[in-house]
């Protein structure tokens, strides 16, 4: 659930789902997009970027690390932001998802996040989904990443 503001709908939430699913959560409002573009969470863009939101502020988003998304029509992105499937990297009914995850599109994809090149990346350009993450690999250089993803 979104973030409510009201401690007691929240709990009332938490409550109601526990044990339901394999988690439950409540999120801060998401903007995906640049606030400077337009407010999909229909708060103030200054107000936005002192949320909670905003709160771990990062250049590389962390999500092309760990997760993959796998659309209704068997095509696999990296984000589940990405509704309009522009940063597809595969397809499994022509690969395996291993053969995705350890493939050339997912490295040059990761690579240009961690060259702080994600601005080239129609997909992540102005997404700020990124801020959300707990996890910040801004200290991760693409030389380091190379020599660690070495099978």
């Amino acid at each position: 659930m979104i973030e409510s503001k009201d401690e007691s709908e929240n709990q009332e939430f938490l409550s109601f789902f526990e044990g339901v699913g394999d988690q439950v959560v409540i999120e801060p409002v998401m903007n995906w997009n640049d606030p400077a573009e337009g407010s999909l969470a229909q708060m103030d863009p200054a107000e936005l970027k002192t949320s909670l939101f905003f709160a771990n502020k990062k250049d590389v988003c962390p999500f092309p690390f760990y997760t993959m998304v796998i659309h209704s029509d068997l095509k696999v992105s990296v984000c589940c932001v990405d509704w309009s499937k522009q940063a597809v990297i595969g397809n499994l009914r022509e690969q395996t998802l291993s053969e995705i995850w350890h493939g050339e599109k997912m490295r040059e994809f990761q690579m240009l996040h961690l060259l702080r090149r994600r601005h080239e990346l129609s997909a992540c350009k102005n997404c700020t989904y990124l801020h959300t993450a707990p996890d910040n690999l801004d200290g991760l250089s693409g030389e380091e990443f190379s020599r660690r993803s070495v099978k």
